[in-house]
């Protein structure tokens, strides 16, 4: 960039599309910092937040933190476009409680892993289940609690678990398969 004076001003442009909630880009926004040589510790510290919110967000496993109750208190790329339509449907009564991420039948097993979590537990058994909507859409969920304490959130939730969801229809029709062949 240009300073008002002329002389040239070494920044630098990070630029994100964040994902709603069905999946949508939304508003974009650009951060531009001051690359200037007094300013090198915070932008270090920065540029490892970038890499780290890169991988967060490019990874191809669906990612959400929950509070102690359920609570979907943040998540990543993939977990938005992943779950879009059940947590269109869900934000819009409010609070999304990972209740909504399943198929009834397995709603027991989540929610007790979820506990398990809160008790911080350290291993809980995964759970397959499917898309409330879409019988054909297989997933198999993860939980593991935190470890490192509990943090809260911008609206005063307490943090306890960490749920990772691997969609595996395509794995589960290969199965089902080789059972019938």
């Amino acid at each position: 960039l240009a300073r008002s004076n002329g002389q040239s001003l070494p920044v630098r442009l990070y630029h994100k599309v964040p994902v709603t909630r069905d999946g949508a880009p939304g508003a974009t926004r650009t951060l531009v910092l001051n690359r200037s040589a007094d300013e090198g510790g915070a932008d270090e510290l920065r540029a490892a937040e970038v890499r780290f919110t890169r991988f967060f967000n490019n990874t191809p496993i669906a990612i959400a933190s929950l509070s102690e109750n359920g609570n979907i208190t943040q998540s990543n790329a993939r977990f938005q476009r992943l779950f879009a339509p059940v947590l269109k449907d869900a934000a819009r009564a409010g609070a999304v409680n990972i209740e909504v991420l399943c198929g009834p039948d397995q709603k027991p097993a989540l929610l007790s892993a979820l506990n398990e979590a809160n008790q911080g537990k350290g291993h809980i058994n995964f759970i397959d289940s499917h898309l409330p909507e879409d019988d054909e859409c297989s997933i198999r969920y993860f939980m593991s609690a935190i470890s490192d304490g509990h943090s809260e959130t911008e609206n005063g939730q307490r943090e306890s678990a960490i749920l990772y969801a691997i969609e595996m229809t395509e794995q589960k029709a290969l199965e089902r398969q080789m059972a019938q062949g």
